[in-house]
């Protein structure tokens, strides 16, 4: 688990230079037809989970012509956010990593055979 440096109401930072804003929790409970963002952020990209007003379910936001919409991707009891802002933080960052790992070009694979062999030669 990472280590998280509050730096403001719902904000905070780990080891590794991340950025975690979580200040849309303070909106929680408010209204279930909300949308809460909270996310996770470092040199420029960021990533958010999207959530209704009660912390359950998650949403994809989608441009339309007519302004942002939302598409749900998992159902009110497939996800509910984590009920402490640490274990919240560990969720984004692993999202985060997966999301990395899947978008990583290619070459970043054939660099890292050049440097440590094939898995097969391991």
């Amino acid at each position: 688990m990472a280590k998280y440096t509050r730096t403001g109401e719902h904000t905070y930072t780990d080891e590794d230079g991340f950025a975690y804003d979580l200040s849309d929790l303070g909106r929680l409970g408010e209204s279930a037809g909300a949308k809460l963002h909270l996310s996770i952020s470092k040199g420029g990209e960021s990533m958010e989970i999207v959530t209704n007003g009660n912390g359950e379910g998650q949403f994809m936001a989608v441009d339309t012509p007519s302004g942002t919409d939302y598409r749900q991707t998992a159902g009110t009891l497939q996800y509910q956010l984590p009920r402490r802002e640490w274990a919240l933080c560990d969720q984004l960052r692993r999202m985060w990593d997966e999301w990395d790992e899947a978008t990583k070009p290619a070459e970043w694979d054939e660099f890292d055979d050049m440097l440590f062999g094939t898995e097969d030669a391991r």
